[in-house]
């Protein structure tokens, strides 16, 4: 019996989003089983929950079908607060593992329900989405030699890799709604602890993603080729293949609180986000190339040394005091997406309310991040990255919600926008953590604006590590969070230059 290798996207987004809870639901086993494997996982030494991964066929000759359902269910708390979550895949392959069909279902109660589903047919790939009671159809290009996103797991069985060898396919992941390339490459054997506390020699094998090129997984198999152990490079990640009884027990204890676990401590900054420049030195336990910060209008970079980055954060004002050079957007920053759906009915409403009467695009994008603030009335964290219209319908949620609507309702008004995913200073922790928040291109310019805050544009407690116009056809929304999350509970920040006044 094969254990999945696949440690779910969803976990990424997840973590990212700095908490969940999945509700469990059991699946019935069909005839004809292939798998059925029940893995638990751990983040940072705590238990979180569990994935249970079945597949099945019908069929014989060339009417052969290989069915794999993987059912998600963790709990973790984010400053105290629980995030509800049920992530359920289904693929439908042929002998060859070539993708015919595909449902994601992603439930976030109470305000976030996504479906996504799919169906190739010859050289076309038809999806189906549905959130916030809407339904939209598309099609993209298909190559009928494209993997499903599950093939890897039997390849793996059915003729390992050996050490020192490399093997690449082509695969549809349904998360990303994109072709990527997994790549698997045989290592030497290793001892490895595993939960009960043995720690046998096993074979390894690392997989990687072209789509999350920064996260790394490492599966430990015995000689039948089962997965007993997988890890990654995100937040020590880890999931041992288990029995069911062992998977299903309830988690004891003190759930783990990612959000606080993963608080980057500082010495308190006065009145950051008034600050027009702050001066920081942020050091990463490894490689400098472990810290992924960019340069732009707002930061600027310096090596320090090996480890160690000096970054000055300088806020824009709303409006420039001097002409500056115009630039160019694309239209992905104007477009209606996954995410971003301008064209529901309750996000144009809102963003006819926010706007009212004005014309000029910086005080419509300012009455925004001011109207998102103050009607998002429900400041929770139960919901890990909902879409924009489900957020106009609730009003409710964290920094994502309120930088997804943000983004959408400026598109509305021809504003162009995009997501920005990274740390803010939060005063009462003296510590930064993570966050999202939104740029309005303004003037001719990329330009920060914070509906969770809400102050009118923001100052230089905001450290950015990347954007997203969480464009369908574009990079994939995760891709925006890698940069963030591989370097979590592994930096330092330190002042270096105390903001004046």
């Amino acid at each position: 019996m094969l254990a999945t290798t696949r440690m779910p996207i969803q976990f990424t987004v997840l973590i990212l989003s700095m908490a969940l809870t999945i509700a469990a639901e059991e699946t019935q086993a069909p005839e004809n089983v292939l798998d059925d494997s029940w893995q638990v996982v751990y983040i940072q030494g705590q238990r979180v929950g569990y994935i249970h991964s079945l597949s099945w066929e019908t069929g014989e000759g060339e009417a052969r079908r290989i069915w794999s359902e993987s059912r998600t269910q963790m709990s973790i708390t984010r400053f105290g607060g629980s995030l509800t979550m049920t992530v359920t895949q289904l693929t439908q392959e042929d002998a060859d593992g070539n993708l015919i069909s595909f449902k994601l279902d992603t439930n976030n109660p109470p305000i976030s329900h996504t479906v996504v589903s799919g169906d190739v047919e010859g050289d076309t790939l038809h999806l189906t989405t549905t959130a916030a009671g809407k339904t939209k159809e598309s099609t993209q290009p298909w190559d009928a030699d494209v993997k499903s996103p599950v093939y890897q797991d039997r390849m793996l069985e059915a003729d390992p890799v050996e050490t020192g060898d490399t093997r690449s396919m082509r695969v549809f992941d349904p998360q990303f709604l994109k072709v990527g390339t997994v790549t698997v490459t045989g290592l030497e054997p290793q001892s490895t602890e595993l939960l009960d506390g043995s720690t046998p020699k096993l074979e390894r094998v690392t997989i990687s993603h072209s789509l999350v090129p920064v996260m790394k997984m490492t599966a430990f198999q015995d000689e039948t080729g089962e997965t007993l152990k997988t890890e990654t490079n995100l937040l020590g990640m880890v999931a041992y293949t288990v029995s069911r009884e062992e998977a299903l027990k309830e988690i004891a204890g003190a759930q783990l609180d990612l959000a606080l676990e993963t608080l980057v401590k500082v010495d308190p900054i006065k009145d950051a986000h008034k600050q027009r420049k702050i001066v920081y030195d942020i050091t990463i336990d490894g490689p400098l190339q472990l810290l992924l910060i960019p340069e732009g209008s707002t930061q600027s970079l310096e090596s320090r040394d090996d480890q160690t980055l000096r970054l000055t954060v300088t806020a824009l004002p709303l409006s420039p005091a001097n002409q500056v050079p115009r630039e160019t957007v694309d239209d992905e920053y104007l477009a209606s997406s996954r995410y971003l759906e301008c064209g529901h009915a309750s996000v144009i409403d809102l963003a006819d309310k926010a706007a009212g009467d004005m014309t000029s695009p910086t005080d419509i994008a300012v009455a925004m991040e001011r109207y998102v603030h103050q009607n998002l009335k429900a400041k929770n964290f139960s919901t890990a990255l909902a879409t924009a219209a489900e957020v106009a319908v609730s009003l409710e949620g964290d920094c994502t919600e309120h930088a997804v609507l943000l983004a959408s309702m400026l598109r509305v008004k021809g504003i162009p926008s995009r997501v920005v995913v990274g740390l803010v200073y939060a005063k009462r922790l003296s510590a930064f953590g993570g966050h999202m928040w939104t740029e309005a291109f303004l003037e001719g310019r990329w330009v920060p604006l914070d509906g969770t805050l809400g102050y009118g544009g923001i100052g230089a407690g905001h450290i950015k590590f990347a954007d997203s116009s969480l464009s369908d056809e574009g990079p994939a929304p995760i891709t925006a969070f890698v940069p963030l999350v591989s370097s979590l509970g592994k930096m330092t920040i330190k002042v270096v230059r105390e903001p004046t006044e």
